[in-house]
């Protein structure tokens, strides 16, 4: 309490100290002017330093490297996440909103995420539901931060989510492939198999932004697979 009002005092001295410098400055005679410029630009920088220091930073950034290994996926992902430390203003405030019940409700949220983005085949089931794993596992990790009990381990958590929701979309791609061309094998008509490759095209142009340079390769090879079977189609 006592330091913020010195700050206040002191942004309220030296700021009126600068606007009656300057009135002060127009009517001073010529050679004591300089004497009013100098004393101007005190005031501006000290002004500034104690508005500088009275903006404290809110976050600070941290990033931690974790390793998991997933036998049923056959992999072993190893990422360093790098998030935000909450201000101390939101973990107060939930310890005192957010419950042992809520944690419970984002972990099984959570858990129905990974299991839809390790075995979907539709790309806005996927991505709806990677950011919404994204967001509950970084409410968790936020929950522990802000120490309520029962909630732990939410680092590894969050390391994890954000893993599979990038390494999963290698398989996305290629189930997803597998699962339209099976069909279109399964058509008897032209016009079904063309319309069947164009919607699956679509999508795929549609998330194309999502997928990145570790998934380019397969993604160029199956877009190029689709418009040479459309060409053949026409013919």
């Amino acid at each position: 309490m006592m330091k913020k009002l010195a700050k206040g005092l002191g942004i309220f001295f030296f700021g009126g100290g600068i606007i009656a410098y300057a009135s002060m400055f127009s009517t001073a005679p010529l050679e004591q002017r300089p004497i009013f410029i100098v004393l101007i630009a005190l005031f501006v920088i000290f002004l500034f330093l104690l508005l500088r220091k009275s903006r404290k930073r809110k976050q600070q950034d941290f990033s931690t490297t974790a390793q998991r290994d997933i036998p049923e996926l056959g992999v072993t992902i190893k990422t360093t996440v790098t998030h935000d430390i909450p201000p101390k203003e939101i973990l107060r405030d939930m310890r005192k909103s957010y419950t042992l019940v809520q944690a419970q409700n984002d972990f099984r949220i959570l858990d129905d995420c990974i299991r839809l983005i390790q075995t979907t085949t539709n790309f806005e089931t996927f991505f709806m539901r990677s950011e919404l794993g994204k967001q509950k596992a970084l409410t968790l990790r936020q929950a522990e931060q802000a120490r309520i009990k029962g909630i732990r381990g939410t680092q590894e958590v969050v390391t994890t989510m954000f893993s599979l929701a990038e390494s999963q979309k290698e398989r996305l791609l290629k189930a997803s492939f597998e699962q339209v061309k099976q069909k279109v094998s399964s058509l008897s008509t032209p016009r079904g198999k063309k319309n069947n490759w164009n919607k699956y095209l679509e999508q795929l142009q549609k998330y194309q932004d999502e997928f990145d340079i570790d998934c380019l390769d397969l993604y160029t090879e199956i877009v190029r697979y689709i418009e040479q079977e459309l060409e053949l189609l026409e013919k």
